[in-house]
């Protein structure tokens, strides 16, 4: 009998896997007295169920008499574990010539607490179960927001308690590792985890050459290619799995372009220096030995999604992704991040002004250690901006003029100490009603110039005018309220004034043309009468030389 107490002590620290202090009565305990089991620090919306795995007398931190108990079913059990290569294989195997629940106690008193032998007998009894003893009460809310629960009327013995299937929340919730625990009136905090997922996206500014951080929002000029960042973690439980779901839907608005063939997964381990990043197999179809990648229309209507594409990046079984360089070794565990990078263009359907263009990402994964169920995370969301320049023609007095051209060019700036060069941006004539009115659409910030290639007739050219337009949004932002916050153009000559407005995304600006001057002229009215008079004189004396003759002759 001392033996048979020793191995159930074993057995405790073997397989209790998340518990230990326990602290039981030294005295006797009647057969009929029954327990409460409180479960501390869960969310709220759990139902736990306790199942007898063993039963005993309960005596001085000690279980005898031990028998299989009334939640599971000790033959397939001890079946089980005889053909389980975790502990053996054939005649090595630690159970090949046990008979009692005693006797499986015994063995395991050699195996070490949270050892993978302890976690895969939690798992062979969790497929093993009959009826459940208890079912759970929730508790009210502490202070921290967790909910304690309890399972009252629990005779003496060694339990299972786990989640009751299909009982977890949706969303973001997982079910608990398996809790193996010896019942007196005592307490238990269960494990359990999920994984998070964050997007990032890249800004640049062409006219400077700047590059940010991975960052929540950016603004690009329209055909810019956008470069973009999934990181998804894993849960600190990833070790109590044996297969593990994990899938990224990764949603673009109508303005984005994804290019497929961007895309590249990553393990990522450490940081620093001491990062590494192994670049994860890529499967053409279905398998468990990487992770497959799908396109498909958004089907939602009348929200900003609308006409967009959703993206999914999907491993079946995260445990068992290779690299994709054979022959390079792939390690995941609960410290390994799972990155995705790919681009997109912004193409000619994006929004202009604040409401952008926005990406959204979840991740679907693995949420049931002891068998089957998947949650989502909650969305997380990036954006992109980009905005209009409008340039209006006018008079000395304000009004419109017509006949003008303008050409606006961007400063690119030189790679490698190349010299900075200007990118045309298109050259623009009005016609119709707003023939002095001119737009254009799908910018970033950056250095421009204005020139004028047909002046009105009848009026001065202005010379080219330059300006920059500089943009502030939140580099961090939780996807709600508008992360669009300054708009402003500058031209450091002060020729012209920009006039804002971020839900339009635009810069408006007059640009004003003088007529030509009305320079003095020789002659006017004084050598008019001059001339006048002189043809006078000329014809009076052609008639006085006339009639001069005529007189002569007679």
């Amino acid at each position: 009998m001392k033996k048979l107490a020793k191995a159930l002590l074993g057995l405790i620290a073997a397989v209790a896997m998340l518990f230990t202090g326990l602290a039981l009565p030294s005295s006797a305990v009647a057969a009929d007295t029954t327990y409460t089991l409180t479960i501390n620090g869960t969310e709220t919306g759990h139902t736990y169920e306790a199942y007898q795995v063993f039963s005993g007398k309960l005596s001085e931190n000690k279980l005898s008499d031990i028998q299989w108990g009334s939640g599971v079913d000790g033959e397939k059990i001890l079946n089980a574990l005889k053909v389980d290569t975790t502990f053996g294989d054939g005649d090595s195997n630690a159970f090949k010539d046990v008979t009692t629940a005693s006797g499986v106690a015994e063995k395991l008193s050699a195996y070490q607490t949270d050892s993978a032998e302890a976690k895969e007998f939690a798992k062979v009894v969790g497929a093993n179960l009959k009826d459940a003893a208890g079912t759970s009460q929730e508790g009210t809310s502490t202070e921290q927001g967790k909910y304690p629960y309890t399972i009252s009327n629990l005779a003496a013995g060694y339990y299972l308690v786990k989640d009751k299937n299909n009982s977890v929340p949706e969303g973001d919730d997982a079910y608990t590792d398996f809790i193996l625990k010896i019942v007196k009136n005592t307490t238990a905090t269960p494990k359990s985890d999920v994984p998070t997922v964050e997007k990032k996206v890249k800004d640049v500014n062409d006219s400077t050459g700047d590059t940010s951080d991975w960052q929540d929002s950016a603004d690009h000029d329209i055909n810019d290619t956008i470069e973009y960042k999934l990181t998804g973690d894993l849960p600190s439980n990833y070790d109590s799995y044996t297969k593990y779901a994990y899938k990224f839907t990764d949603t673009l608005s109508k303005g984005l372009t994804l290019n497929k063939d961007s895309i590249k997964v990553y393990a990522v381990k450490g940081a620093g220096e001491q990062q590494t990043k192994t670049e994860i197999k890529k499967l053409e179809a279905a398998g468990d030995d990487g992770y497959t990648v799908a396109t498909a229309n958004y089907t939602g209507t009348g929200d900003k999604y609308e006409g967009g594409t959703v993206l999914t990046i999907d491993f079946a079984d995260l445990k068992q992704a290779a690299a994709a360089t054979a022959g390079e070794t792939l390690t995941i565990d609960k410290d390994t991040k799972i990155v995705v990078e790919y681009s997109a263009t912004l193409n000619g359907n994006a929004v202009i002004g604040s409401a952008g263009n926005p990406n959204k990402v979840d991740l679907t994964f693995s949420n049931n250690p002891g068998g089957e169920g998947t949650g989502t995370t909650p969305e997380d969301t990036v954006i992109v901006f980009t905005y209009k320049v409008i340039v209006n023609k006018v008079k000395s007095d304000n009004t419109a003029l017509a006949g003008a051209k303008f050409k606006l060019e961007k400063k690119i700036k030189g790679q490698n100490g190349a010299e900075d060069t200007w990118k045309v941006l298109g050259e623009k004539e009005a016609t119709g009603d707003g023939s002095n009115v001119f737009t254009w659409e799908g910018l970033d910030d950056g250095d421009y110039r204005l020139t004028e290639t047909q002046t009105p007739d009848g009026y001065n050219s202005i010379d080219p005018i330059e300006f920059t337009v500089t943009a502030e949004h939140q580099v961090v932002w939780d996807g709600t309220g508008d992360a669009l916050t300054g708009l402003n153009g500058n031209n450091a000559s002060g020729l012209i004034t920009f006039t804002s407005s971020l839900p339009d995304g635009s810069l408006s600006t007059n640009v004003v043309n003088k007529s030509g001057s009305e320079l003095p002229e020789t002659g006017g009215i004084g050598t008019t009468i001059l001339y006048v008079a002189g043809a006078v004189c000329v014809i009076a004396a052609g008639l006085w030389f006339g009639l001069r003759r005529r007189n002569s002759v007679r």
